[in-house]
């Protein structure tokens, strides 16, 4: 009995087969063929309990063809399938829907909630837009790094913050939304840190100081390709075999912040 119950354990635990996937997505395509939206849609929630790369990459495509209200969906329909190329799917949607913000905001915030970082240096170079036009979804653009919790986002966050700096020389900003802008950037420097200043300077002068003791002391999340769960090591901890980095954070009890302890948290959902 107790054999029995190990292996249907084991059996639950393990990832979906190529078989299981293409079976999935068969169905999805006949759920799909002839469908409104709201077919699509239902078919969207149903076939990504299938957790499999197949799945995510043909849910990714939905991002990039099907109307408004489908690609929203989608990108939902990916918050729930944590595996590496869902993150991908999302990133690379990014651009083909920058100019739909309701569909761009609707992949930021499943980005954000996700949690894989692999998307950020994208992020950080929409940011660097000097297109007037994306002023609407710079919070949320933002509002994800801030999520994420990237070490590598707080040089350009500071350096975004600086460009909003009244006393800056040649200050030109294009946007016209620049108060919810610094709010969201505020509050992804104190994610990201821990700490928690009002002046560019201040939390350039606290960087510099720590960035490298942070950066040294990281905690890092992994993904199982086996059982697709994720783990959290320490520094010190071995990393597990066949599996893929999810993020790197600043660990409990930053440098510069008040007094903590680090724990090992072996288990993080996102």
């Amino acid at each position: 009995m107790l054999t029995l119950l190990l292996l249907a354990l084991l059996v639950q635990d393990s990832a979906p087969s190529d078989t299981d996937a293409e079976a999935a997505l068969r169905k999805f395509r006949e759920d799909c063929r002839n469908s409104a939206a709201e077919g699509r849609i239902a078919a969207l929630r149903d076939v990504v309990k299938t957790r499999h790369e197949r799945v995510a990459r043909a849910v990714g495509e939905m991002l990039i063809v099907e109307a408004d209200p489908v690609r929203i969906a989608a990108a939902a329909a990916l918050g729930d399938l944590d595996h590496p190329a869902s993150s991908e799917a999302l990133s690379d949607a990014l651009r083909t829907n920058l100019r739909r913000d309701e569909v761009v905001r609707a992949i930021l915030k499943t980005i954000g909630e996700l949690g894989w970082q692999a998307p950020v240096g994208r992020l950080h170079d929409l940011l660097s837009t000097s297109d007037p036009a994306m002023g609407p979804v710079i919070p949320d653009i933002v509002s994800a790094i801030g999520q994420l919790r990237s070490l590598d986002s707080m040089d350009p966050l500071i350096h975004l913050l600086t460009k909003f700096d009244p006393n800056a020389i040649g200050r030109k900003i294009i946007w016209a939304n620049e108060e919810p802008i610094v709010r969201e950037i505020e509050v992804a420097l104190r994610s990201i840190s821990g700490q928690d200043f009002r002046k560019a300077a201040d939390w350039q002068q606290w960087w510099r100081a720590y960035r490298d003791a942070l950066r040294s002391n990281a905690d890092r999340c992994y993904w199982l390709t086996k059982t697709q769960s994720r783990v959290v090591v320490v520094k010190g901890d071995k990393v597990p075999a066949d599996a893929v980095l999810v993020w790197t954070r600043a660990p409990l009890g930053k440098p510069g912040s008040s007094p903590g302890t680090t724990t090992t948290r072996k288990k993080d959902g996102k």
